[in-house]
């Protein structure tokens, strides 16, 4: 329904029998009305209120957005370059108008960035940026199935996102046993997504005191607390871990405390982006008040600025938060037809009985169900009265709570006790089921009881429950149900065999009309596949030289055929062993990916992916030397990136600023006098290998010399023009004096 956000005119019809009303008059009464309704939606802009309690049912939003800014700096600019993260048109996000000072490119992820170009800007620039944005909750409406790829199945554009990133570490043996284990009952893609956003939910403590820090995964997952960029995080890992891709979102949503910066996650299922609130747990099914501002292989966001001229130093760049306008909003509370039950609804005192959800939702997702017993005194205990459902789109899906009558109740009393059912996903109203607590109701005894035809049941396969009613003398309702199916039955003194399909829970209900219920569990019988615990090898080698990736297999069996593909060379795992060392040598330069793959049978099993970088032989030389000021300049040239750089001179060492080459000539300083004098150059390359340059400090100053005189020269004339201002103010003030 769509939210009133001004005042409203109500025009009854009137007919007219007059026919020589002129149309013209007609004509300026309908402008008329036509610009007092524009007025008025003019003014809504303003007016709009959201609340933070209802924010999940906004379907639609109408926001202006305005960014502020301002970057300072010390020196005589030249240029100055903003790239700001902006919001961006998707499927269900369309950004109406951007501000005509930005210069629409994309970055590295394919984000929209605002690109700000400035000439000769002042030392303290401001900036503001408005964009007009229409919102659209995200909702899935039908099933979502799993894709069945695995690894370099997936379509190359989405394989990037299962790759472990420096915070994401997706490959590391903790998480992806973690991930295993939360999603091996799962029977689709959803369900392993939504059994891993519920355990990130409920398992990592939200800490505001993390706000302006972004941990890695690992960390997380170590000490379980964090704000949502971490749960984001550690979600990710976990996806990624299990072969679901998924990436990093940043947006700006609203919250408790208003508009916020907020970190989500998109999965890719079924073939189509899903995206996940897991702090909110909003999975599947996200409402329109998320901004998305870009999305992102690791949880690092690509804003930066850029200031080229003159003696720059001090750059600072203060951004606000920003600003929203809201002028429209439509509320749209979800369709599911949610019932509520209970059998018995009068118990004893001590008795106890089942209460049952029944939902047929509109849409897939997951929601939060909590079951709340009437206040004041303790008449009824419900056990685990907060519960999580998996829905799927137009598929029944039940929930089950144990209640229990207290005991230590008066007994000349009858208790009447609403039972309030609260879900997410529902309009924000009770849904009540009315249990009696009689000292009058005579407990019943059980007169059946139920097992399960095999306590293993093999994958697939339905899950046979045997109910012996023999000892039952007057018919009895039966109920027999799991989390999808839920059969109701008439039996007296028989047997019976119900068969039911297996859901990721691996628990059966099965209670009566008087109170008698029991709770069968089993387990799948499958044999457990085995996967890829962990891939060791390195980070960065050279062109032609042998590296050695060694991986480790977890669940291996002497049954099982197993092989193991790094790229496109095959290495037979021997019967029994978990691990297997292999030696390959790459060739070229720059990044590579190989996929090391487990087959079982000539069938791919499981996958990760292993990233790699190739560089030439580090070589390092002093192409100039300066002194000036009882310092020393080098200009040193390398081929690669080399950390942690040292000049050792007479047995001293020197720590050059900065210290840490990038490949190409690079600047340094010692503030020490070392020209003409022998020096050892020392710094490590990407492979870890010492890189070592021995000679003499000393060269012609031309090429450092003329950079030095060009700041020189440039200070010098920043220095005379100031004077002069300050001589010309001082001419000016005595001609008026």
């Amino acid at each position: 329904m769509r939210m009133i956000v001004s005042e409203c005119l109500t025009f009854k019809s009137v007919i007219w029998n007059r026919r020589w009303i002129n149309i013209s008059i007609l004509s300026v009464f309908a402008a008329m009305i036509f610009l007092s309704f524009v007025s008025n939606l003019s003014l809504a802009r303003e007016n709009v209120v959201l609340n933070s309690t209802e924010a999940r049912y906004v379907s639609e939003l109408d926001a202006w957005i305005t960014f502020k800014g301002e970057v300072s700096f010390h020196g005589e600019g030249k240029l100055l370059e903003i790239n700001l993260s902006i919001p961006y048109s998707n499927k269900w996000q369309n950004v109406i108008s951007y501000p005509s000072e930005c210069e629409l490119l994309k970055d590295k992820d394919g984000n929209t960035i605002c690109s700000l170009k400035i000439k000769n800007p002042p030392n303290t620039y401001r900036y503001e940026l408005k964009f007009h944005v229409v919102s659209k909750s995200f909702e899935v409406k039908h099933p979502l199935e799993s894709s069945n790829l695995i690894g370099s199945a997936y379509p190359a554009e989405i394989q990037q996102y299962l790759l472990p990133t420096e915070n994401i570490q997706s490959n590391a043996p903790e998480i992806r046993s973690l991930a295993r284990r939360l999603t091996q009952n799962a029977t689709n893609d959803f369900e392993k997504v939504a059994a891993l956003a519920i355990w990130v939910n409920e398992n990592v403590e939200y800490d505001e005191g993390y706000a302006d820090e972004n941990k890695d995964a690992l960390w997380v997952l170590k000490n379980r607390r964090g704000v949502c960029a971490e749960y984001t995080t550690l979600f990710i890992a976990l996806a990624r871990a299990i072969g679901i891709p998924a990436r990093y979102a940043h947006v700006y949503a609203f919250g408790k405390n208003g508009w916020e910066s907020h970190a989500i996650a998109e999965v890719y299922v079924g073939d189509r982006w899903i995206p996940v609130d897991v702090l909110w747990l909003e999975v599947g099914n996200v409402d329109a008040t998320h901004i998305y501002m870009g999305s992102y292989l690791d949880n690092k966001i690509s804003n930066n600025i850029k200031v080229e001229g003159y003696n720059i130093r001090d750059i600072n760049w203060n951004s606000e938060e920003p600003q929203f306008e809201v002028s429209l909003v439509e509320k749209q509370f979800p369709r599911d037809d949610v019932a509520l039950y209970a059998a018995p609804l009068t118990l004893p005192l001590g008795g106890s009985g089942v209460v049952w959800v029944k939902i047929t939702p509109t849409t897939t997702k997951v929601d939060k169900l909590i079951l709340l017993p009437c206040k004041g005194a303790s008449i009824l205990e419900i056990e685990d009265s907060t519960a999580y459902v998996t829905e799927a789109a137009g598929k029944n899906a039940y929930h089950y709570w144990i209640v229990k009558a207290s005991n230590q109740l008066d007994p000349h009393y009858e208790y009447i006790c609403p039972l309030t059912l609260n879900t997410y996903y529902t309009e924000p109203r009770a849904l009540p089921v009315e249990i009696k607590v009689s000292p009058l109701q005579k407990p019943h005894a059980k007169c059946w009881r139920a097992s399960l035809l095999r306590q293993e049941v093999q994958s697939n396969a339905d899950v046979g429950v045997i109910v012996n009613a023999e000892g039952c003398v007057t018919p009895l309702k039966l109920y027999v149900g799991n989390d999808v199916m839920l059969e109701s039955y008439d039996l007296q003194s028989e047997s019976r065999i119900f068969y039911l399909p297996q859901t990721p829970s691996q628990r059966m209900f099965v209670f009566d009309e008087h109170g008698g219920y029991q709770v069968l569990s089993y387990t799948t019988s499958d044999v457990k596949l085995p996967y890829i615990g962990s891939v060791f090898h390195p980070s960065t080698v050279y062109n032609g030289s042998e590296i050695t990736i060694k991986v480790e297999i977890f669940n291996p069996s002497k049954a099982q055929n197993l092989t193991i593909k790094i790229g496109a060379e095959e290495f037979k795992l021997e019967n029994g062993k978990n691990e297997l060392e292999a030696n390959i040598k790459p060739r070229g330069t720059g990044e590579r990916m190989v996929w090391v793959k487990l087959l079982m049978n000539d069938e791919v099993v499981d996958a990760i992916p292993v990233v790699y970088k190739i560089i030439e032989k580090t070589e390092m030389k002093v192409k100039d030397v300066y002194a000036r000021d009882n310092r020393t300049f080098l200009l040193i040239s390398i081929n690669n990136v080399c950390h942690n750089l040292s000049v050792l001179v007479d047995g001293k060492n020197y720590v050059p600023i900065p210290n840490k080459l990038l490949a190409g000539d690079n600047r340094v300083m010692i503030d020490a006098p070392l020209s003409g004098k022998n020096a050892e150059i020392v710094c490590f390359d990407e492979v870890g290998s010492k890189v070592v340059w021995r000679g003499e400090l000393k060269g012609n100053g031309v090429r450092i010399f003329i950079g030095q005189m060009k700041e020189n020269i440039s200070t010098l004339l920043s220095e005379l023009i100031q004077q002069l201002n300050t001589i010309i103010k001082l001419i000016f003030q005595t001609i008026r004096g």
